[in-house]
């Protein structure tokens, strides 16, 4: 993960880490220690950031340079969907047990 791409778009949305990681429901320690490079979010973690900066997934991974890809580009939303999906079912599947 690119903390550095964390704290850019912190920094741009004008928020702290605490703020920030109060809205999506992390310890502020939690979304720092992402800044820093020092723990690696969860597939589902970087699902929640996303939609909160509303940037792609792959911009947060700094897999592209482009916060927001053109929705035009079908492959990416497809792919993207996909994922969240498939994040978003362990996810509850690991809350059941």
């Amino acid at each position: 993960m690119e903390g550095k791409i964390l704290r850019k778009l912190r920094e741009k949305a004008g928020k702290t880490q605490k703020q920030v990681a109060e809205d999506l429901g992390y310890y502020t320690t939690t979304y720092a220690r992402w800044e820093q490079d020092l723990n690696n979010m969860k597939l589902i973690d970087v699902i929640n950031v996303a939609k909160y900066f509303n940037v792609s997934i792959d911009y947060i991974a700094g897999l592209t340079e482009e916060a927001n890809p053109k929705a035009s580009n079908k492959n990416i939303t497809i792919k993207q969907e996909a994922i969240i999906n498939i994040a978003e079912r362990a996810e509850n599947e690991n809350q059941r047990n």
